[in-house]
C-alpha cells in the first residue's frame, strides 16, 4: 500500500490503517474511574489508507485478490469518515473511493463501476509470489 500511495500521490499527505467513526460516550461509572473515551478507539472501523490531496479525500481499500466484501468496506468507510471528528475540516470536500488490487474478476470490476468506485490495479513484482504462496497454504 505505501509503495502505491507514494508513487501515485507523490508529496501528498496520507495515513495508513486509519480508524474511522465516532467515539461513543462513556458510561458514567467509567467516567468516574477516570477512563477516557479513547478506550473505544480500537473498536472503530479502519481503512487501509486515507490520502489528503488539497481538493478531496481518497479512501483506499487494498486486496491482493479483490472480493465483494471490499465494496461493502469502502461504502462503510465513506459513511464513517463523515462521523470521524478528526476529519471534520475535510467533510466539505469530495470523497473518492479507490479499490486497489492485484487481481480482480470481471464481475467484481463491474460491481465497482456500478458503485462509482475507482478500480486501480497494482501488481508489483513480489505480489505474484506472495499470492501463490498464500494460495498454497489455503488450498
Amino acid at each position: 500500500m505505501s509503495e502505491w500511495v507514494a508513487a501515485t500521490y507523490q508529496g501528498t499527505r496520507y495515513r495508513l490503517r486509519t480508524r474511522l467513526g465516532p467515539l461513543p460516550e462513556l458510561p458514567e461509572d467509567m467516567k468516574a474511574l477516570g477512563i477516557s473515551r479513547n478506550i473505544y478507539t480500537v473498536v472503530r472501523h479502519w481503512a487501509d489508507c486515507l490520502v489528503f490531496p488539497r481538493d478531496k479525500t481518497v479512501i483506499v481499500e487494498g486486496k491482493i485478490r479483490w472480493k465483494p466484501e471490499g465494496l461493502g468496506q469502502l461504502i462503510t468507510y465513506r459513511s464513517m469518515f463523515y462521523q470521524t471528528p478528526e476529519y471534520r475540516a475535510r467533510w466539505e470536500l469530495p470523497v473518492e473511493l479507490v479499490a486497489l488490487y492485484a487481481y480482480i474478476s470481471p464481475e467484481n470490476l463491474a460491481l465497482l463501476e456500478q458503485f462509482d468506485i475507482i478500480p486501480m490495479e497494482y501488481r508489483p513484482a513480489w505480489i505474484s509470489d506472495a499470492y501463490i504462496a498464500r494460495a498454497r497454504r489455503t488450498y
